[in-house]
């Protein structure tokens, strides 16, 4: 943080006191909602501003701006320097090359995934007054910055940019907003060239500015808004998020009898503690406090090193019944994730209003000359056989990319960016690479040949066409370890599957049920076949005939994920293994 006065460890400035900003550091308490400890992160006699600060720990690099010479001559002007921590001092800042001239450059923020620095600047070719500008860290320094999008950048003053999920935060008091400056988001998925306004109480009608992320449920802002303490404070913001409400128990047991009155603290992915308490008489303590979906790591006491690999954390649903198990990691603590009902089973539930559940995805890799020498945010544009849009993949690391739930064709395009660099692009599909070149920025991918293809209507009464080989995974019909039971949610979408059998008499279905690898292989074998069985007698039960189905049981024998019989995988992990996938057969 940046501050002139130390009223408060958090808020702690008046713009009236008219003091150099100094950079601090402050050490956290429980939450980020308390600080303690605050201190000057330089040492040295300040004459000129310093800040803001971003912090690379990738390469131990500080970037920041200030007015301070650092041995140099002096300027009026505001510079972006960095420096490097050594393990126990700062290195002499230095300004980057490109901050030349009588302009301006403030505000940087390093974005280490994609060797990005984004700042603020007023130097020529910009729109007026302070923009956002880019430019990528490379082998020989920096690229030449260039400017953000009109959409982005105005004729006023655009300050404090951030990066967070490849999209870029700041604020501008150039576009019209609830008051002063707002904050706005420059958007990843339209290439910065989109910018939106946040909502409130994120922005007010006073200056809100310098948004943070500290990952997608909390973060910081700065704000002169009315009920701080005077001048910008510091205020923590949380994202809330809709959940299933849930009444999950947990247990400690160490060799199968439950650890009683041990000390428990757990932590949230920011290492904030916000779960403490002890165990009952019989081991049990509750997680209804708890988020879903959100990873956590819990310490006890009680449990001697010795114990660690016979100890265990169970958790309980609000019938009493086991659905997670967690094994006790060689420290001493458990890293677990408590997961709504639906996941427990491998997949997250999807809207079966408005999807089919006969969907493909699609796999592949970008490249220049070689695979592995282009790397993230290439955009890929998939579109079908009628010109529609049905998917858009950005590329990760090495130019790879994955695109889900796409309506299976006979083929499509790829269309990229019109000053992308791609020379070809690998299509990987039903297990098979082919390497196809880009041709005035599209690439044609022919999926099957049309008299291939087996023609069908699907359940939302849509005409698709899918390849002999297909194979469906059908998400929801999964099943709790060492059962063969369906679930509600399976059976709907198993009505889904009648639907389209119905709809399609010369079609017959293939199930193939698979298991994790817990248990023996005999057993396993065994649990896939009673499984397959009972899919195939629901789709009976409803009118399809048993001539047009057949069921087998795969057991242990093809793992999605290669989890093994023990507990180096989680219970979600080993979930996604137990599954029943379909393959339609034309039978004309």
């Amino acid at each position: 943080m940046i501050s002139n006065d130390r009223q408060d460890l958090v808020s702690d400035y008046r713009w009236a006191d008219n003091r150099v900003f100094s950079m601090k550091v402050a050490e956290r308490e429980k939450t980020f909602a308390s600080f303690s400890s605050v201190s000057n992160l330089f040492s040295l006699n300040q004459t000129s501003d310093e800040g803001t600060a971003c912090y690379n720990p990738g390469d131990s690099t500080l970037y920041f701006s200030s007015a301070h010479s650092y041995g140099k001559p002096k300027s009026e002007h505001l510079r972006i320097y960095s420096c490097e921590w050594n393990g126990f001092s700062w290195s002499t800042p230095q300004s980057l090359p490109f901050c030349k001239g009588f302009s301006n450059y403030a505000h940087p923020w390093f974005d280490h995934k994609n060797q990005l620095l984004v700042f603020s600047s007023d130097r020529a070719g910009g729109k007026g007054g302070m923009d956002i500008w880019f430019t990528y860290k490379i082998e020989t320094g920096w690229t030449e910055p260039v400017c953000l999008d009109f959409m982005v950048n105005t004729s006023d003053n655009e300050i404090f940019p951030t990066i967070f999920n490849d999209a870029i935060y700041y604020a501008s008091d150039g576009l019209q907003g609830f008051g002063g400056y707002d904050i706005f988001c420059a958007l990843a998925n339209q290439q910065w060239k989109v910018s939106v306004q946040l909502p409130a109480p994120i922005n007010s009608e006073k200056d809100d500015l310098n948004m943070v992320f500290l990952n997608d449920e909390r973060g910081f802002i700065a704000s002169n808004r009315e009920g701080g303490l005077g001048g910008d404070d510091v205020y923590l913001f949380n994202v809330v998020f809709e959940t299933d409400p849930h009444n999950y128990t947990a247990q400690l047991v160490c060799s199968g009898t439950p650890v009683v009155n041990s000390s428990v603290s757990i932590t949230n992915s920011l290492t904030e503690i916000i779960l403490e308490g002890t165990t009952g008489v019989d081991g049990k303590f509750s997680l209804a406090s708890l988020a879903l979906n959100k990873k956590y790591r819990m310490r006890v006491t009680g449990v001697e090193p010795v114990q660690y690999i016979s100890t265990r954390l169970f958790v309980y649903d609000e019938e009493g019944n086991k659905v997670m198990e967690f094994r006790m990691n060689a420290d001493g603590s458990f890293d677990f994730e408590l997961l709504p009902f639906d996941r427990i089973a491998g997949l997250a539930k999807p809207n079966m209003t408005d999807r089919s559940i006969l969907q493909i995805s699609l796999e592949g890799q970008v490249f220049r000359e070689k695979p592995g020498d282009m790397g993230s945010n290439e955009m890929i544009t998939i579109v079908d056989t009628r010109g529609e849009t049905v998917a858009v993949a950005w590329t990760r690391d090495a130019g790879k990319f994955r695109v889900k739930d796409v309506p299976p064709e006979i083929a499509y395009t790829f269309q990229l960016s019109g000053n992308s660099k791609v020379g070809n692009i690998i299509v990987f599909d039903k297990g098979k690479e082919l390497t196809l070149p880009v041709l005035n920025e599209e690439v044609h991918y022919q999926r099957m040949n049309e008299n291939e293809a087996i023609s069908l209507v699907n359940e939302l009464n849509e005409t698709i066409h899918i390849d002999p080989q297909d194979v469906f995974v059908i998400n929801r019909i999964y099943y709790h370890y060492n059962s063969s039971e369906l679930s509600e949610q399976s059976r709907e979408q198993l009505k889904q599957l009648v639907t389209i059998l119905k709809k399609n008499p010369g079609i017959d279905v293939e199930l193939y049920s698979h298991t994790d690898a817990q248990g023996s292989e005999d057993y396993n074998l065994q649990l896939s076949k009673h499984r397959a069985l009972m899919v195939a007698n629901y789709l009976k039960a409803y009118g399809i005939a048993p001539s047009r189905i057949e069921a087998t049981g795969m057991g242990e024998s093809q793992l999605l994920n290669k989890c093994p019989d023990d507990y180096s995988c989680s219970e979600e992990e080993r979930a996604i293994n137990r599954r029943t996938e379909i393959r339609l057969v034309n039978t004309h």
